[in-house]
């Protein structure tokens, strides 16, 4: 009776160990000295001696040494799938492998599992250390054994696809090198196409908006710049991405396995070994390359449309030579430019029907009667980091306010936005408007307005509503909020003083209810007040709220007043050495800079250091106006501290003042 035959072949596995092997044993020395050698070394130092132990703030192994876990893994399974099928790419190797009397599935299988061994092994072992050791050195602290499989689950399948993505591009192509390179940008690719798309939509189209959180949304279509948000962010794991990462691995597997079987053995030393490919890679780096150069010049020249024109003309033209002369190994590609002019002729025309606004998208505002609800968002308060689900957001549903709306945005195309002129100033504002129709599409779109001022008969209603203010502060209210800590800082005076538990959650309703009763000059108020509160909302440092508290929030600052921070909050002439006051219509922008200012430059402000000036004009911040067209800024204990800053009107000036002016 004939015995079975082992389905691996020893001889093919050791000369791919030859190959592999290295890497495996370099990847577990490092993982040995990133993770368990660490972990001894800082369980060793004296804590009194130093007074701090690295592993305090470890909430994940991913925490620990992370630069060089995330080396390592960016590196290693490139490496090993390059490696792994390097005989491919070498003629000699290629014709002498294949010559065996072995089908192309088996040799795949004994390569394609030695070179996965030399990245999933080190990584099982290590987590087997790390296991023992939770285990006979109570380091339950630390980590335990969730923390184990969490890390070994997420560096497991970051791996595995990073390998068989790289196995996957050898198929294509027949030198390690361009193997290599395709395999790190084709990786980043999907991100990177997204994002500079997106920016050069908002380059050349008014009101363009991709939506709010697009950023953080996109970033999981790349597995590298997902790892290193994962490993870089607190709470950044996502378990299900992980799982489509798991399910792509196994595609990327079935496809490096089709292609191996198809893939001609005298394509080795080629760029790209399937005729089909050439012209979607030769385009395809065209694109991009535009894209990059267009967002280049675009970026450094204020978005002058001449010169991202001039960007996308000379990036093409780059790309499509570097592509010729990637895919000929030639740099004698100068004579191959059928191909360049038809794709110039037909981005141009892509270009023009974006600048012109050929399908009007500029000029589209949505009728009011179709509009069920609208979401504006205000950028200076809204935090993108508290909030991921729009759809929860509240929304504007009052008709008349709707109506209000479309009439404002109507305004704001006739008035026309300019795409080179983005320069910041206390009244700018970027504004965020999302329509959900009643046909269940979005309108989106975002516009950058220079000056809220000519605006204020559409502005003030919209900012007074309960619904934008709730969407704008949506951290404050949140029913499930969590302080882990709450700090008051003084402008003025050194330190900090920690808030008590039991007072979080009055001072989070005061500033509810301030909030809420805020009018629209308050809100966009952007004078210094006395104070700040520091608030963050998780262990993990992540989350930080930093809050102005302007001097019209009478409830917040009252319950300062009766817990005795009474001394935080008003302006006191003992503590101020130098006053300056400037005009509305003064040319000296901020009166922070005063100390640091050349005289020349201070002819329209008022400076003050007499004690007598002193004490009349603090008394003033009484009596602040936001509405006030005169700026009073208070300096101490020294001459370049500055304090704070508050307006009032002419009238309230001491006389002093104005005979100066």
């Amino acid at each position: 009776m004939q015995s079975k035959t082992f389905y691996f072949k020893k001889e093919i596995l050791k000369q791919s160990f030859r190959t592999t092997g290295w890497i495996g044993i370099a990847y577990f020395l490092a993982l040995t000295f990133i993770l368990p050698m660490q972990i001894i070394m800082e369980l060793s130092r004296d804590r009194e001696e130093y007074g701090y132990n690295y592993l305090d703030n470890i909430e994940k192994l991913i925490d620990i040494n992370t630069p060089l876990q995330l080396i390592t893994i960016l590196i290693v399974p490139i490496a090993a799938g390059i490696f792994a099928f390097r005989y491919m790419q070498v003629k000699g190797s290629a014709d002498f492998i294949h010559s065996l009397p072995l089908t192309r599935n088996r040799l795949f299988q004994h390569h394609f599992f030695m070179g996965y061994a030399m990245v999933i092994m080190p990584i099982a072992v290590t987590g087997i250390i790390l296991y023992v050791m939770s285990n006979s050195m109570n380091l339950i602290q630390i980590y335990n054994n969730e923390d184990i499989l969490e890390w070994i689950w997420f560096t497991l399948i970051i791996t595995s696809l990073m390998y068989t993505f790289t196995v996957l591009i050898g198929g294509i192509t027949g030198i390690s090198a361009v193997q290599g390179m395709l395999s790190y940008i084709l990786l980043i690719f999907p991100v990177g196409i997204v994002f500079l798309i997106f920016y050069n939509l908002e380059m050349l189209l008014e009101g363009f908006s991709a939506g709010y959180l697009w950023e953080e949304n996109v970033t999981s279509l790349s597995p590298i710049v997902h790892t290193v948000f994962t490993m870089t962010e607190p709470n950044e794991f996502n378990s299900l991405t992980i799982w489509i990462y798991a399910i792509l691995t196994v595609i990327c597997y079935v496809a490096a396995l089709i292609l191996y079987r198809i893939r001609p053995v005298e394509s080795a030393t080629q760029t790209l070994l399937f005729y089909f490919l050439k012209p979607i890679f030769k385009f395809g780096v065209t694109f991009c390359f535009m894209l990059l150069f267009g967002t280049y010049f675009g970026l450094v020249q204020q978005q002058h449309i001449g010169w991202v024109t001039f960007g996308y003309l000379f990036g093409a033209l780059i790309g499509y030579i570097l592509a010729e002369m990637l895919i000929q190994k030639t740099w004698r590609v100068f004579g191959e430019w059928k191909g360049f002019v038809v794709y110039i002729g037909f981005s141009l025309l892509v270009l023009a029907s974006l600048v012109f606004d050929w399908f009007g998208y500029e000029s589209r505002v949505p009728d009011a009667e179709k509009v069920a609800s609208i979401q504006i968002l205000d950028n200076l308060s809204y935090d993108s980091s508290q909030s991921t689900d729009m759809e929860e957001l509240p929304k504007i549903e009052d008709p008349e306010l709707i109506k209000l709306i479309t009439q404002f945005h109507q305004e704001i195309i006739d008035n026309g936005v300019s795409r080179t002129n983005r320069d910041w100033n206390e009244d700018s504002r970027d504004l965020y408007f999302d329509y959900y129709l009643e046909n269940g599409n979005h309108i989106k779109r975002s516009y950058f307005i220079s000056s809220v001022k000519k605006y204020e008969e559409y502005l003030k209603p919209i900012f007074e509503n309960v619904a934008f203010k709730k969407s704008n502060m949506a951290w404050l209210f949140n029913e499930n909020i969590k302080v882990n800590k709450m700090s008051i800082y003084s402008r003025y005076k050194n330190g900090n003083i920690d808030v008590n538990s039991g007072l979080k959650s009055e001072i989070l309703d005061a500033l509810r209810e301030d909030y809420l009763e805020a009018t629209y000059e308050e809100i966009i108020h952007t004078e210094d007040s006395m104070i700040d509160i520091e608030i963050q909302l998780d262990a993990n440092g992540y989350g930080y709220q930093y809050l102005n508290i302007p001097r019209s929030y009478t409830n917040t600052l009252e319950l300062f007043q009766n817990e005795g921070f009474g001394d935080l909050i008003s302006l006191t002439e003992q503590e101020v050495v130098m006053i300056a006051i400037k005009n509305e219509e003064s040319s000296f922008e901020y009166l922070g800079e005063v100390p640091y200012s050349e005289e020349s430059d201070l002819e329209d402000v008022f400076i003050t250091e007499d004690q007598m000036e002193i004490e009349q004009l603090v008394k003033l911040e009484e009596n602040y106006d936001y509405e006030g067209n005169w700026t009073i800024a208070a300096f101490g204990p020294t001459r370049d501290n500055y304090i704070t800053s508050f307006s009032i009107k002419e009238d309230q000036l001491p006389e002093f003042v104005l005979q100066t002016n």
